[in-house]
């Protein structure tokens, strides 16, 4: 009896703690349950952003996708106005050369023209005294060539006039 007394007191008090036990566990069991419930409801939420941001990556590749080409398309008609650019760049470069090289001579041609206006004003003005000297002294201009003219004469008459010796 006291054996059995003993054993039915340890058992009440194995039930009991057995029972504190299975109480805490079903606690626990409760917060874990509840936990994996969050998660589980986490879990979905992160399944459809998932989704979403794959749906907004697959969209975004599209546009990626068309702008990679736009780009090309735009990178090849750069080349070509790069090409148009670098020729107008060397018809630039010589029509300036050109334009250059026009002043230059244009420059030339009016230095010329200064040189001869000044020499054709020189020469205006030595003519004009000449000019000027000659209607000054034209009298005794033509009276020198009277008196060379008249000792022309005297020598043709003087030649006709002596005798040839023979």
């Amino acid at each position: 009896l006291s054996d059995t007394s003993k054993k039915s007191t340890k058992l009440a008090v194995e039930i009991k703690t057995c029972e504190k036990k299975l109480k805490t566990s079903r606690k626990k069991l409760a917060t874990l349950e509840k936990s994996v419930s969050e998660m589980q409801t986490e879990y979905e939420e992160c399944k459809v952003k998932k989704s979403e941001l794959e749906d907004a990556a697959g969209a975004l590749l599209n546009v990626l996708e068309e702008k990679k080409t736009a780009l090309s398309e735009k990178e090849g008609a750069y080349k070509k106005l790069q090409t148009v650019v670098d020729k107008n760049n060397t018809r630039l470069s010589k029509l300036a050369k050109e334009i250059f090289d026009a002043k230059e001579e244009e420059q030339k041609k009016s230095d010329e023209q200064k040189s001869i206006v000044h020499r054709s004003k020189k020469t205006k003005a030595e003519w004009k005294q000449l000019q000027t000297k000659y209607v000054q002294n034209k009298d005794q201009f033509l009276h020198e060539i009277d008196d060379e003219d008249e000792e022309d004469e005297e020598e043709e008459d003087d030649d006709e006039n002596k005798v040839p010796e023979d």
